[in-house]
């Protein structure tokens, strides 16, 4: 699956009930930039989630990773 900016993901851990949205993909260091945070009504963020970057390998809709909810437009 390829990984694109404006891309909803939701974590695939029973505990958690986090999303986070695509906002960068970096090749060079094999990292996609994400901005992590809590969905409230349909795929609006709250106002002040952080930046910050996760594995590629973890966008493969297994667990421990994340699963695609909504695509880019």
């Amino acid at each position: 699956m390829t990984v694109k900016v404006g891309q909803v993901w939701k974590e695939n851990d029973p505990r958690a009930n986090r999303h986070v949205r695509v906002v960068g993909v970096h090749a060079k260091d094999g990292k996609a930039q994400i901005v992590m945070c809590n969905f409230c009504a349909p795929y609006t963020a709250f106002p002040y989630a952080p930046l910050t970057k996760a594995a590629l390998k973890r966008f493969n809709g297994k667990r421990g990773g994340y699963s695609l909810v909504k695509d880019a437009p």
